[in-house]
């Protein structure tokens, strides 16, 4: 029976073994790229599996890197060779993890049968290079998914049967504005919205009614219209005091 190690518990240092083609059986190492020299063109992924199997972390080559378009502090699944030197070495196919910002992978969602204890799977062609399973999705994660979405996504190690498995850590929809990384928002469709009562979501037709050309008034406008709305209003103003001034003589008498 294959052994793979628990973060903690280093039978030997991998997290897992590939599945893939002709990489089956081949230990798999995960770590974090910690350093970029340019002018070397060469990198070192900071592994405690490769440190506990190897006494020294991992050596990567900018070709390596560059064809998945790794950046600083992402979290990188790969495998080892021994390189000329006698150091350890990444080899292709690299897998991209998880990302510093925001997702490493892309694929399409399906969901799980009922009480299966996920919420479904992605399937991703960047990791079947070096596993012939997909991603499983938690049902937290995963809960506004639905079967045939395309999705970026962080992935994570899990272990069943003391063996590494992958899941998504942070799932968005690919046509999603760019956000803080998490679960879906809630889909609302036009049947999940309910009308206030006494309202209606039926669409409004509004209609514009169109003046004849005879109520058009082409005449100048009148200047003396406001002077005169003022003149009135001070003239009700009077004529009210005037009567208020009456009924209080009348009382007087």
């Amino acid at each position: 029976k294959r052994e793979s190690c628990r973060p903690g518990q280093h039978i030997n240092g991998c997290v897992s073994y590939a599945t893939a083609g002709d990489l089956k059986d081949v230990p798999i190492y995960d770590g974090t790229l910690e350093r970029f020299d340019k002018d070397k063109n060469s990198g070192t992924i900071s592994s405690r599996g490769a440190l506990a199997d190897f006494k020294q972390n991992v050596y990567v080559h900018g070709t390596v890197l560059n064809s998945i378009k790794v950046c600083l502090k992402d979290r990188l699944c790969f495998r080892v060779h021994m390189n000329a030197h006698g150091k350890p070495q990444a080899s292709r196919p690299l897998l991209r993890l998880r990302a510093n910002e925001g997702y490493a992978l892309s694929g399409t969602f399906t969901a799980a049968a009922a009480h299966s204890g996920i919420a479904g799977t992605i399937h991703c062609q960047s990791v079947s290079q070096l596993f012939d399973e997909d991603v499983q999705v938690s049902h937290e994660v995963g809960r506004q998914l639905q079967s045939g979405d395309r999705v970026n996504f962080n992935a994570r190690w899990i272990y069943e049967d003391n063996d590494g498995k992958l899941e998504a850590s942070e799932v968005q929809w690919e046509d999603q504005a760019p956000g803080l990384p998490g679960a879906p928002e809630s889909r609302e469709t036009e049947e999940d919205v309910q009308a206030p009562p006494g309202l209606s979501l039926e669409p409004m037709e509004l209609v514009l009614a169109q003046p004849d050309e005879e109520s058009f008034d082409r005449s100048p406008p009148n200047q003396e219209a406001p002077q005169q709305g003022l003149r009135d209003s001070l003239d009700l103003i009077g004529a009210g005091l005037a009567q208020d001034l009456e009924i209080e003589q009348v009382i007087h008498l």
